[in-house]
């Protein structure tokens, strides 16, 4: 995976930690693994003698039902106001268009997208209380014909960058930049901002 995975600290305990791993499925596996999707592990550093473990039980399959549309991309920001953190990922709603907005039903100034078409954040707060499994989506009009790729918050946290990468190293490998907004955990669904 080009991003495979980010380690979040509870912000209540400083023993906790939360590992989230993203899959493909490009990996095999038919039907899906545990490999593929979007995941979250919880590792308790005090337990076995301070070497620390990953909780029995704690594994979670964050991938709402779309394990087999998940991208590579995963980032994490701090809430300036609570501590609270955002983990952030991306589906491929479906790549059928491979970027070709005209034929998508995609109107840059007044986007109305086909059901299927486009992707979605997906935006997991973790708190003191742990990971919500309640996360806020934002659907935007990027087609992800490739799944890898990065995502990246900017230092204040009120942007995030988009990357994917083109498998046949063209001039198809694309960039966006999106609004984030830290008290929500909503992104710029509206926004037009291929780079």
């Amino acid at each position: 995976s080009t991003q495979s995975g980010i380690i979040v600290p509870n912000p209540d305990n400083d023993d906790l930690f939360y590992i989230f791993t993203v899959g493909t499925n490009l990996t095999g596996g038919d039907p899906p693994d545990n490999t593929q999707g979007f995941r979250c592990y919880t590792v308790n550093m005090a337990a076995n003698g301070g070497l620390g473990e990953v909780v029995p039980g704690s594994q979670i399959d964050l991938s709402d039902g779309k394990s087999q549309e998940w991208t590579e991309k995963v980032t994490a920001v701090r809430q300036d106001d609570c501590g609270d953190y955002w983990v952030i990922s991306l589906v491929d709603n479906d790549n059928s268009t491979n970027g070709d907005y005209t034929d998508s039903g995609y109107d840059s100034l007044n986007w109305e997208s086909p059901t299927n078409w486009g992707s979605t954040f997906y935006a997991y707060r973790v708190s003191g209380a742990g990971v919500d499994l309640n996360p806020v989506k934002s659907k935007v009009p990027v087609d992800t014909d490739e799944i890898k790729g990065y995502l990246k918050v900017s230092p204040e946290g009120d942007f995030i960058a988009l990357a994917n990468y083109d498998v046949n190293r063209s001039i198809n490998a694309d960039a966006y930049l999106f609004t984030l907004d830290l008290a929500s955990g909503k992104i710029g669904e509206n926004d037009d901002n291929r780079l």
